[in-house]
């Protein structure tokens, strides 16, 4: 049995979550599947996908904390992933969404 490379799989789950009609339930699954693979290896290809996760947590859309949670363990685990968070200006938005 040979299994698709975990890459493959991001922009599958990215092109759910950022469909803002697609099923509340399904796109809360995809963003905490993308949490899973925000962490080692897949980070770098993960961080790419952070506009679409920042949409849906600026947004308050279903997913928005598993969002968060991305984000904040993209930032946690790579200084790659999180000057490139930094570029986006992915800190500053959690920083305000989460004080209002």
């Amino acid at each position: 049995l040979q299994a698709e490379p975990t890459p493959s799989v991001i922009p599958a789950l990215s092109k759910i979550i950022a469909n803002d009609n697609e099923d509340p339930a399904i796109s809360e699954e995809a963003v905490w599947c993308l949490n899973v693979l925000a962490h080692g290896y897949d980070a770098i290809s993960v961080v790419e996908f952070a506009p679409i996760l920042l949409h849906r947590l600026v947004s308050r859309l279903p997913g928005s904390t598993a969002a968060a949670w991305t984000i904040a363990n993209l930032a946690a685990d790579n200084p790659g992933t999180r000057r490139r968070l930094r570029e986006l200006g992915a800190i500053d938005i959690i920083l305000t969404v989460l004080q209002e």
